[in-house]
């Protein structure tokens, strides 16, 4: 009777030992996975901050673009403006030999440029998105690796 006791104390150690080593294993994980987490978050803040400047960089160009575009309208409109005026006085005369001698030249179509060129460059963000889900993935497959 004394042996079986002393035997089930000694497994009975021996599983607080187990239990032990398992509690700090476990502990261990979770400063590991703490750890790769506050990496991985950091690291994700970082990109994003970063990837807001370019993102705001980029719209300041395309608003300065789309201001310098209008001011380059306004002077077109402008221009038209002036020869409609000349176009009108030119008519108004009776005289068609005089008419044609004054006639202004009509003005070749202007070489204004599309402004949406620059918002091409912004559906980079969608690139960005498919990076976010591809990290996201990465990390539940780290959290699944670690919980094991």
């Amino acid at each position: 009777m004394f042996r079986d006791m002393l035997e089930i104390f000694q497994e009975t150690k021996q599983a607080e030992n187990l239990m032990m080593e398992s509690r700090q294993k476990v502990e261990e994980t979770k400063v590991e996975a703490n750890q790769a987490f506050d990496g991985l978050v950091a690291a994700i803040l970082s990109k994003k901050a970063k990837l807001m400047e370019v993102l705001e960089e980029k719209q300041e160009a395309a608003e300065q673009k789309d201001k310098a575009l209008k001011r380059q309208l306004w002077l077109e409109i402008a221009e038209l403006r002036q020869t409609s005026v000349k176009m009108e006085e030119v008519l108004k005369t009776e005289d068609e030999f005089r008419l044609l001698q004054n006639l202004p030249s009509i003005p070749s179509a202007t070489n204004t440029k599309h402004c949406y060129t620059e918002r091409q460059s912004l559906l980079q963000v969608e690139k960005v998105c498919r990076a976010v889900a591809k990290m996201r993935r990465r990390s539940t497959n780290t959290w699944t690796r670690l919980s094991e």
